[in-house]
């Protein structure tokens, strides 16, 4: 019995610290995608709409970078630009990482991720 008792303090110690690395990993799962923290807002900038939600933005900021983004709530109404490298639109937008799948940061190009973004405003050039 006293064996046992030796036992019991380790394996509830184990359980509790899986229990809390599970609620860690589920929180930190909804701090991304929409329903995360806005990691940068863009005003006013150019971008080309390519339609299914996905924006390409001139962030005037940074250089002229472009941003990739999906929107978080499509419009159906939006005309798709003739190309991505037609910028036909002016939109305000709030971006969020996206959520990784497997650890993987997912949708992604080759040389950048594409963030989801909310669009504040949107209007045609």
């Amino acid at each position: 019995m006293r064996h046992l008792s030796r036992l019991v303090f380790p394996l509830a110690a184990l359980l509790a610290t899986v229990v809390l690395s599970c609620k860690d990993k589920k929180e930190s799962a909804m701090a991304c995608g929409c329903n995360g923290p806005v990691f940068k807002t863009v005003e006013n900038a150019e971008a080309s709409y390519l339609g299914d939600g996905y924006f390409i933005i001139k962030n005037n900021m940074q250089g002229d970078s472009l941003l990739y983004g999906w929107a978080c709530e499509q419009d159906t109404t939006l005309a798709k630009s003739p190309d991505q490298y037609t910028r036909d639109y002016i939109v305000s937008v709030n971006l969020m990482r996206a959520c990784p799948v497997n650890d993987v940061v997912f949708p992604a190009t080759m040389f950048a991720t594409v963030d989801m973004v909310n669009v504040t405003a949107i209007r045609k050039k």
